[in-house]
């Protein structure tokens, strides 16, 4: 699934320091997120918040790689469009999808003690704010 519409995050400074702001509040106000990154569907790291934890280049695109092979599993499976993935590890859990509308990934990144449902709704909503955001 490749998004139709291209938003200029990679190109308008104010927009990607609107975006990086955001992420460092989200993260300060979760103290179960960990990190919050945003990426290019092509993997290439946009921002995030909290990169000192994890390789932000790498992280990028492994997600992104995650996110568009599940998508095209998804449909070859013809389960429709995926809505997210979910990773569960035993130091903590990570869902990442594409923002509705846009050329990004979303990547957060929290601690095992949050539900994966509070993280599935966590992720969606934080996906619509950014979506919202930089459209």
């Amino acid at each position: 699934m490749t998004p139709k519409v291209k938003t200029p995050l990679s190109t308008d400074p104010s927009i990607e320091a609107a975006v990086k702001n955001f992420l460092e509040q989200i993260c300060a106000e979760n103290f179960s997120i960990k990190v919050a990154s945003v990426a290019s569907v092509d993997g290439l790291p946009i921002t995030s918040c909290n990169p000192g934890q994890v390789d932000e280049h790498s992280l990028a695109a492994l997600v992104s790689s995650l996110v568009m092979l599940s998508s095209a599993a998804s449909e070859e499976a013809r389960l429709g469009q995926i809505q997210h993935l979910l990773v569960e590890g035993e130091e903590g859990r990570m869902v990442a999808m594409v923002v509705k509308d846009t050329d990004c990934v979303l990547c957060v990144m929290c601690s095992p003690e949050l539900s994966l449902g509070h993280l599935s709704w966590l992720g969606h909503d934080l996906a619509e704010k950014l979506r919202n955001l930089v459209n």
